[in-house]
């Protein structure tokens, strides 16, 4: 550990990036409770300042995948990885679940993991909000092969499966900074799927993402520009899809909708009203649509469709012919 944050830290002229190898090895480090907390700090602090490359993210994933014993991607368990790490600020309704769901009666199966913030009441927002819809939630990752089995869908909360990398992302109340391992943990696809669908809304880190998910071999890649840390379509402004497709680099952008009137949501809270969309006692089309856009974003993702408009004609016969029933 010293080494490598000697290697990073020592100053202008004489410091380097980190190669593959040596990020994959420091981590490593930390994951085994080996590195002390100052070397901690100091490490995630130059490499924040500095920016990350792609080649450390990558190693950083690749330290992540073996603590946890990912699932090699592209091994047949999980069609699409679909992370959701959503920042206590955000206060919509998790309308890509009900996407989710849609993607698995389109015959594909789909895993979820995240997490809501780091402490609070609303920890465990996102796993109340799963239960609800029916997706079962998974504490490990042979749980979530029986599950990806048994209802083509799973939910894995990151403090479960990877409570060492839980922990680290909780440093972020110490030093109110993201670190190198918030765009590390987009990409640990723990249950090896062949397709992933993630949201990025910042420039620079869209480019970041791609060059790791190209740099860990991901051949079938799908970044929605418009949204941050959780891939969730905005259909009533223009969204650009970053893509992989084949290991190359595509990318598309979708026009912005015409929005609709607002409806009103009397007398419901914001779960319940979530809950009435999806069962149909509440009608409202601007939740609609975006469930339907996100879904055919997924469905472009794993390539079941070539063309974005396609894609959504299928959702949307998805959408009419669902099953109504919550859990």
């Amino acid at each position: 550990m010293a080494r490598c944050i000697a290697t990073v830290g020592t100053g202008a002229g004489r410091s380097r990036p980190l190669s593959e190898e040596e990020a994959e090895d420091a981590l490593a480090i930390i994951l085994a409770g080996e590195a002390d907390p100052v070397q901690i700090g100091a490490l995630m602090t130059v490499l924040h300042y500095r920016g990350p490359t792609a080649v450390e993210v990558a190693g950083f994933v690749r330290a992540m995948r073996r603590h946890i014993g990912a699932i090699e991607p592209g091994n047949g368990i999980a069609d699409l990885d679909w992370p959701c790490y959503l920042s206590p600020k955000l206060k919509t309704a998790p309308w890509f679940l009900h996407a989710a769901r849609l993607v698995v009666d389109a015959g594909h199966r789909v895993v979820l993991h995240g997490s809501y913030g780091e402490e609070g009441t609303d920890r465990h927002k996102l796993e109340v909000a799963a239960s609800a819809a029916g997706i079962p939630i998974c504490t490990s990752i042979t749980a979530a092969k029986t599950a990806l089995r048994s209802a083509g869908i799973a939910y894995l909360p990151l403090s479960a499966f990877a409570p060492q990398v839980y922990r680290l992302l909780g440093l972020y109340r110490l030093m109110e900074m993201r670190m190198p391992l918030n765009a590390a943990i987009h990409l640990i696809n723990p249950m090896g799927g062949r397709a992933s669908l993630l949201g990025v809304a910042n420039p620079s880190s869209r480019t970041l993402s791609r060059d790791i998910a190209m740099l860990l071999g991901t051949r079938e890649f799908t970044i929605l520009g418009n949204t941050r840390d959780h891939a969730e379509f905005t259909p009533y402004r223009q969204t650009p899809l970053f893509r992989l497709v084949g290991g190359e680099a595509s990318d598309v952008i979708i026009p912005a909708k015409i929005a609709p009137l607002a409806e009103p949501r009397t007398g419901l809270s914001s779960r319940e009203y979530w809950q009435a969309v999806w069962t149909g006692a509440a009608r409202d089309e601007r939740a609609e649509t975006t469930i339907i856009t996100t879904a055919a974003a997924a469905l472009v993702s794993l390539r079941n469709h070539d063309d974005f408009e396609a894609a959504c004609e299928t959702v949307r016969g998805l959408w009419n012919n669902r099953s109504r029933r919550m859990a």
